[in-house]
């Protein structure tokens, strides 16, 4: 992708592989394919050294609207303000609920 561009999902695939109880996951990125209007990306979660995640993507590339409008010209420049992105650090998942056991149910005193 070129400096600028956006990228919209329009695929989205997660497997949840392992739970992640402690220490701090590591997401790796990878770029399957890219075209001109579209991308393939693939990322892998580690943590402690064993996989927890796997999610694959397709996305579709494109320059936002602003570079659109100065391309054609500016009667097509939008009126609205563009936010830059908000970038999120990775969180892993909370932790599953305790299980409730089967046995003998506790009665209040």
């Amino acid at each position: 992708m070129n400096g600028g561009q956006w990228a919209a999902t329009t695929e989205f695939k997660l497997n949840y592989l392992a739970a992640v109880k402690k220490g701090k996951p590591v997401a790796e990125s990878t770029v399957m394919a890219l075209g001109s209007r579209t991308a393939v990306v693939r990322v892998e979660v580690e943590n402690e050294g064993r996989s927890s995640a796997s999610r694959r993507g397709a996305l579709l590339v494109s320059e936002p609207p602003a570079a659109k409008a100065d391309r054609l010209g500016s009667a097509l420049r939008p009126t609205c303000c563009l936010l830059p992105a908000r970038r999120t650090p990775f969180a892993a998942p909370p932790p599953p609920p305790p299980a409730a056991s089967s046995g003998a149910r506790a009665s209040a005193p």
